[in-house]
């Protein structure tokens, strides 16, 4: 049996370190998680980019849709959405 072994960037490594771990986001670590997100984001193609942004979108407006952002969105983090 042969062990082929490749080396990977410290991204790639952290990727596969999360989906091993498979940790939930708790209180004390949201702000790490979206940190790492961003850096992870910041890395990846602009295709890759647009697919996760349109995803995160949708969850957004999804809580917006349920007030979660106070009844008119003027606390969404994306911006005010009163006129």
């Amino acid at each position: 049996m042969c062990i082929v072994f490749k080396v990977i960037s410290l991204d790639e490594t952290l990727k596969i370190l999360y989906i091993i771990n498979m940790k939930n986001v708790n209180p004390r670590n949201l702000q790490t998680v979206l940190k790492n997100l961003a850096t992870i984001m910041q890395n990846e193609d602009k295709e890759s980019q647009q697919v996760f942004c349109e995803d995160f979108n949708q969850f957004l407006n999804d809580l917006l849709d349920q007030d979660f952002f106070g009844t008119e969105g003027q606390n969404d983090p994306r911006g005010d959405h009163r006129e």
